[in-house]
């Protein structure tokens, strides 16, 4: 089975011009780690007690959502990348920190 890469994202993005992916790029950063990092997982660990489970949901949740535009083997890739960036927030617990990292590795 094959899975794909980051080709049918890249073809999507390509003519763009580079000021609006640059944008783009640092608008997710911000953008998913409010939405997949800080809010989820402070939200579930309340809710379930264990930050462990709010934190696995959230990198499951990262990861599928990345499906459409990027493909199922770039949707699998992000895992990674989302397993880092919530062990981070977990551990440090800041969001600013996480939106950087996030968008620097967008336009990177």
């Amino acid at each position: 089975m094959q899975l794909g890469d980051f080709d049918l994202g890249i073809s999507k993005l390509q003519g763009l011009p580079t000021w609006y992916l640059i944008f783009a790029g640092i608008t997710a950063g911000v953008i998913e780690e409010l939405l997949y990092r800080g809010y989820p997982i402070e939200r579930l660990s309340l809710l379930t007690g264990k930050v462990w489970v709010s934190g696995i949901l959230s990198v499951i949740i990262f990861a599928v959502v990345h499906i459409p535009f990027w493909g199922t083997g770039s949707a699998i890739f992000t895992l990674f990348p989302g397993i880092v960036l919530t062990a981070l927030y977990v551990c440090i617990i800041d969001l600013i920190a996480n939106a950087i990292a996030h968008g620097l590795t967008a336009i990177i």
